[in-house]
């Protein structure tokens, strides 16, 4: 190979024309294989004898046979030629049922409790020999490791996002509400006063003490009292159990609320802004064909959840 290569001067037809030659061994045959003349495959050769130094096929006895550089090429050119060929068919064919492609999505504590049950089990039915992967996600790292290319996209509630290149899909709106133990009076007849008054717990994945609740209140000239900061929104019904504190946390959760949970819920004594359920990954990959199965995938679960929810908000107990 020349010692002033560089890897602007070949492209994948020019490697595409050394494989069929060493296929066929015939000008002729390659021609007809790439649907192209004969005097462009031989102006072809001629650029790779060129690019690596090497006469590459030698016609010989009506055969154009390969050289000893030709075939150590050989072993690596195919096996790249069929890589690229595997990686470029599953994006542009994608067939869930057939594929063997591995998936990431990262999920937040709210998004996996609520979605990943039904994805699972809708993944594995359509996609019986792919692989899902889920790796767990913070609100203000979620954009930032979408960097990773082998995260295919993030579902999560209100995304943070700065830059141009990552998409944000809308999926759902969850509103917010007040919860507390059974046991609490409070919750069921929750005026701005008695809100005010009582102990909040903050359900804060990044251990923020400020949430949506103190920002609004802020904008009235008051604020509440946090008196404990926990990370996940799974554990909240228990550390309400028994204790005089509520929460806000999104409808979402209503439908992971039963009896034995001893939990109420009811609206807010003010307006708290709805939390959007996103999608979001990077743009390089909207056109991406099995890209498009997971998102739609994931879109379907997150509306027939949004459809489930309706038969459990009998359970808010109206403001007085």
């Amino acid at each position: 190979m020349r010692s002033d290569f560089t890897l602007n001067q070949i492209d994948l037809n020019l490697l595409r024309v050394f494989d069929l030659l060493m296929q066929e061994r015939s000008v002729t045959k390659a021609a007809d294989r790439a649907g192209r003349t004969q005097s462009a495959i031989s102006h072809s050769l001629n650029r790779l004898r060129e690019i690596f130094g090497d006469e590459l096929f030698v016609k010989r006895a009506g055969s154009m046979n390969p050289t000893a550089q030709a075939r150590e090429l050989a072993t690596v050119i195919t096996q790249a030629l069929s890589d690229i060929e595997g990686v470029v068919s599953q994006r542009i064919n994608f067939k869930p049922s057939e594929s063997h492609r591995q998936f990431r999505i990262g999920v937040t504590d709210y998004t996996s409790a609520l979605y990943l049950p039904t994805l699972l089990e809708e993944f594995n039915s359509k996609a019986p020999n792919a692989r899902l992967r889920i790796v767990p996600v913070y609100l203000y790292e979620a954009a930032e490791l979408l960097s990773d290319p082998d995260l295919d996209c993030v579902l999560i509630g209100n995304p943070i996002i700065r830059e141009s290149h990552i998409v944000e899909t809308v999926l759902a709106r969850h509103e917010m509400l007040c919860a507390a133990w059974s046991g609490n009076a409070v919750i069921k007849d929750l005026t701005m006063e008695k809100y005010l008054a009582m102990p909040h717990l903050q359900i804060s994945p990044d251990g923020d003490e400020s949430g949506v609740s103190d920002k609004a209140l802020a904008t009235i000239g008051l604020s509440r009292r946090v008196a404990a900061t926990i990370p996940y929104y799974m554990v909240a019904p228990k550390v309400l159990r028994g204790t005089q504190m509520i929460a806000a946390f999104a409808d979402g959760m209503l439908s992971l609320i039963d009896e034995s949970s001893e939990i109420l819920v009811t609206r807010p004594p003010l307006a708290l802004p709805d939390v959007r359920v996103s999608l979001i990954y990077v743009r390089t990959k909207q056109t991406d064909a099995g890209h498009i199965w997971l998102r739609s995938c994931i879109r379907s679960i997150v509306t027939a959840c949004e459809e489930r929810k309706r038969a459990f908000l009998h359970q808010i107990i109206p403001l007085p």
